[in-house]
């Protein structure tokens, strides 16, 4: 449960993040954002074609001194903007073109180069990857621009999802390990003998609604018990 960790640290720095991201700081926040995509989060993400170089890319670019721009402070500050700041429509068009085409180039990726390259997921889908950061925040300028605050504030339904999003956080890494490991294995899954294009895409697919709708249920029922109230529900 690395990320339980991860999230008393980000807390520890909040006092700090929040001096900082002040809305006439907006240029100084968006600059780092992007010096530490160019400067991270790019090198690190292509890291895996200069594997066979002295150094590779990633720790060339590390030799600046870069490890300062780096951290889940990235998100965090990335969300603080984009909540703050709303996009205009053709930012919002670009935002998401990107996030598509990073995501399918990453995918291709890892369908090309897994056999040659069996540690290329450190790269492609790891902390410091591009395209999760370019299409998490593609997402959430997207469901944001889709329910906008009126809708945001009166919904309940939307306020119990945002209310459990960190319980579900919390509990997602047990159901996922006990659907891909015990109960509903890659290697295992042949839906309707679907082919070899179909198969890991129906895979992600089903996988990720059952790990959501099942870590959503599990933290509906536990936060009935006021033990875990508190620390499943916002």
């Amino acid at each position: 449960l690395w990320y339980l960790f991860m999230t008393i640290g980000l807390y520890i720095s909040m006092p700090v993040l929040r001096i900082f991201a002040r809305r006439e700081n907006r240029d100084y926040v968006l600059g780092f954002i992007i010096l530490s995509a160019i400067l991270k989060f790019l090198p690190h993400t292509l890291n895996f074609l200069t594997l066979s170089y002295t150094p590779t890319l990633e720790k060339f670019i590390n030799k600046f001194g870069v490890q300062y721009l780096t951290g889940f402070s990235v998100y965090v500050l990335t969300g603080w903007y984009l909540a703050n700041f709303k996009l205009d429509k053709s930012k919002r068009l670009g935002l998401y073109a990107l996030g598509v085409i990073l995501s399918v180039i990453a995918t291709t990726c890892l369908r090309v180069f897994i056999a040659d390259i069996p540690d290329i997921r450190d790269y492609l889908y790891a902390t410091y990857s591009l395209n999760l950061l370019v299409s998490g925040a593609a997402l959430f300028v997207f469901i944001s621009s889709i329910c906008g605050d009126k809708l945001t504030k009166n919904n309940s339904v939307i306020k119990t999802l945002s209310n459990t999003s960190f319980g579900v956080y919390a509990v997602h890494v047990i159901i996922l390990e006990l659907l891909t490991r015990v109960i509903m294995p890659y290697n295992k899954f042949n839906l309707l003998n679907d082919s070899p294009f179909a198969r890991p895409l129906l895979y992600i697919i089903i996988l990720f609604a059952l790990i959501y709708f099942i870590s959503l249920a599990l933290v509906l029922i536990l936060s009935k018990f006021n033990l875990f109230k508190k620390f499943l529900r916002g």
